[in-house]
């Protein structure tokens, strides 16, 4: 697999060839992989494998309580709204999970970071649920020229925490992305957890997209929430 573009030209004077998916990039982890990462203080390792994707290659994440990634990989960072980007979404498959003992789902997010000084802007996936059996998609969608305020209607919010991290407006941040990824919090406490991830990708809106219209909260129960070093954090 490459990574997958809607069209091919010469791109900053790199020729990219793949499948035709008009407006879209896709991370598919069998090249390109310079630039992914774990995410959150989640312990989280990394480890490319070179089968068990959907198809081919993929990355697998391991944490305890929970875990994270982002990519800041060639092609997959700027300006979203110039590269017509109005979505995020993602494979995922699970390897090892364990619930709490109420069996509810764990939660996950996906985020989008100006530079490594600002807390990043995030939304909740919905109806999050994924299984050992096959992978699922799951996706967040965004609109670049949204105010706060309507990024906030949309589900969006930026996570701050106790420390020098600064902030900066939903708009600039999608015109100058620095870093996407994801997280996984919920899963049970001090349980190790494995997920593979495959098909990291950024394009256009389509349909029959769920979304959540509600800020995002932050477990009380976690004693270490997903961001690094911070052990608390707030909505701003």
């Amino acid at each position: 697999m490459r990574i997958l573009a809607g069209f091919m030209s010469f791109v900053a004077g790199v020729f990219l060839v793949g499948t035709a998916v008009a407006g879209s990039v896709v991370l598919t982890f069998d090249v390109n992989n310079l630039g992914t990462s774990t995410w959150g203080t989640y312990n989280t390792t990394k480890q490319f494998e070179g089968e068990g994707g959907n198809p081919g290659a993929c990355v697998k994440f391991h944490g305890i309580g929970g875990l994270g990634g982002s990519f800041a990989n060639n092609g997959f960072t700027g300006d979203f709204a110039a590269a017509g980007f109005t979505r995020i979404s993602m494979d995922i498959k699970t390897v090892q999970w364990v619930l709490r003992p109420d069996n509810s789902n764990p939660k996950g997010y996906i985020f989008a970071r100006y530079d490594d000084a600002h807390w990043p802007w995030c939304k909740e996936i919905a109806d999050f649920d994924p299984v050992s059996g096959g992978y699922r998609t799951y996706s967040v969608d965004f609109n670049p020229g949204w105010t706060d305020a309507e990024a906030q209607a949309n589900g969006w919010a930026v996570v701050t925490g106790y420390g020098d991290g600064a902030t900066t407006s939903f708009g600039n941040t999608f015109h100058h992305v620095h870093q996407t990824g994801f997280w996984v919090q919920g899963v049970s406490d001090g349980a190790q957890c494995s997920v593979l991830v495959d098909n990291w990708k950024l394009g256009p809106s389509g349909q029959g997209v769920k979304t959540i219209q509600k800020p995002v909260k932050m477990d009380p129960k976690r004693r270490v929430q997903p961001f690094p070093v911070l052990p608390r954090s707030q909505i701003k």
